[in-house]
């Protein structure tokens, strides 16, 4: 008898380690036969635009482009990339440049009053860099590609939001305090030529 309760346990526990194994088995296939997320985001969204100037601010050394699509898109330029200065209003340029990137995004309890508040940095990689802190109006958000249009006390801008989250909760007209990311040229050329 007693032979027969060890051989039993043995079975019990044999039994226990092959279901344990077969669910892992079917986690780890599942887990693998899942399909990746839509529009994973990488870090960075760069974007090249042949472009027309719309407008420059040799004071802050950007320029406001209009893309072939004619969406207007505000580009801080590095002095050590380009000087926006040697640019004419009408000038056709190639540029590369990151996109404007959404850290955060909260509803604000303001009473509709945009402001604005900048914050320079460098990057690593020795390229200025400009954060905007403001409180601005939600005017489009289009979840599909991660974007959302704001009206600020001085323009309209489009971010780039790194994750779906970012977005969640908001809707057109919403009153919001967001914290971003300048869109910044990685390099621009006229005619070909680099523009120094």
């Amino acid at each position: 008898m007693k032979c027969r309760g060890q051989y039993g346990l043995l079975a019990a526990i044999a039994g226990l380690v092959f279901s344990a194994a077969a669910m892992l088995a079917a986690m780890g296939e599942e887990a693998t036969t899942q399909a990746p997320p839509e529009n994973p985001f990488s870090g960075t969204s760069v974007a090249h635009a042949n472009a027309v100037v719309f407008a420059i601010d040799t004071g802050r050394n950007s320029m406001t482009l209009l893309e072939d699509n004619g969406e207007p898109v505000d580009v801080a330029v590095d002095r050590s990339i380009g000087d926006v200065g040697k640019l004419r209003l009408g000038d056709t340029v190639a540029v590369t440049f990151n996109r404007a990137l959404l850290l955060r995004a909260d509803k604000s309890n303001s009473s509709g009053i945009r402001e604005r508040v900048d914050k320079g940095f460098t990057t690593g990689a020795s390229l200025a860099m400009h954060r905007v802190e403001a409180v601005v109006t939600v005017v489009q958000i289009d979840r599909g590609k991660r974007q959302l249009t704001l009206r600020g006390p001085t323009r309209t801008v489009v971010l780039q939001a790194s994750s779906d989250r970012l977005l969640d909760g908001l809707e057109a007209g919403d009153s919001v305090r967001v914290d971003y990311v300048e869109a910044t040229a990685v390099q621009i050329t006229r005619d070909g030529a680099p523009v120094r």
